[in-house]
């Protein structure tokens, strides 16, 4: 049994708030938050601090079966949460959620079946397959969008479930592919030019796009199985040092996907 400190309705999608003296949720809160947002449409932000006096010190946010690092910050810090969610739940994103959960279950496309049909085949095309390849683009996927978003919450402009903007698709094509024809007719397959919404509903061309990405990278792949590795990888090469994920991020989105780590 529990009880829930705060709740609140928009559009049919709830947050729910969960106030705690420290930073300890027990495994049963932990679970409990992690399924009511994975087969709801429910949000949970746990806040540490002094609920008497509303002076929250640091938070956690829990939607989709995952689960964020433990962020500082005070009550303005989580009223910006909270301004942010409301955005969402009142329009902000919801129309690209709705067509995501149309061709998608609940949960996001299946991760097994998205690895053995549609990156594996799409580097063996390419000639760029490796397990280490197939592992880390598994990864990059899960991390940037869940397997589930097709576009960038809040109309941001990163596209596809692998989340390019596209600048950084432009760019692959005029400053890399532009000199290596084979790559890049392997790449277009079908098509007579590149056009960064393709990225949106061909999940071949989005995947192939990623893989060409990294392979501008000067360091090689982390090794197959070294998923820690890979989320340094991601960080360094695709998220880079100005962005604001994180290696943990990563590591606990892949966790929360795949479960634990080879």
């Amino acid at each position: 049994m529990g009880d829930v400190d705060g709740i609140v309705e928009i559009s049919g999608r709830f947050l729910m708030l969960e106030w705690k003296p420290t930073a300890n949720l027990s495994t049963g809160q932990r679970l409990m938050y992690e399924r009511i947002t994975r087969f709801s449409p429910a949000n949970v932000v746990v806040v540490v601090g002094d609920a008497a006096t509303m002076q929250p010190v640091q938070y956690q946010h829990f939607w989709e079966g995952r689960r964020s690092e433990w962020f500082q910050g005070g009550l303005e810090a989580v009223k910006e949460q909270f301004k942010k969610w409301a955005r969402f739940a009142l329009g902000d994103g919801s129309l690209i959620r709705r067509r995501a959960v149309e061709i998608t279950p609940m949960n996001g496309l299946n991760p097994q079946q998205f690895r053995s049909l549609i990156i594996r085949p799409t580097l063996r095309r390419l000639d760029l397959w490796s397990e280490a390849a197939e592992e880390l683009l598994l990864g990059t996927a899960i991390q940037e969008s869940a397997l589930h978003y097709l576009q960038q919450i809040g109309g941001g402009p990163a596209m596809g479930v692998w989340q390019m903007e596209r600048t950084t698709h432009d760019d692959i094509w005029t400053n890399f592919l532009n000199g290596r024809v084979k790559l890049g007719l392997n790449v277009l397959g079908p098509y007579t030019k590149p056009e960064a919404t393709r990225m949106v509903w061909d999940l071949a061309y989005a995947c192939a796009m990623c893989r060409v990405h990294y392979l501008r990278c000067s360091d090689p792949l982390p090794a197959a199985g070294d998923i820690a590795g890979q989320a340094a990888y991601w960080k360094r090469w695709y998220n880079t040092p100005l962005g604001q994920g994180t290696v943990e991020q990563y590591l606990s989105s892949w966790r929360n996907t795949m479960g634990e780590m080879p």
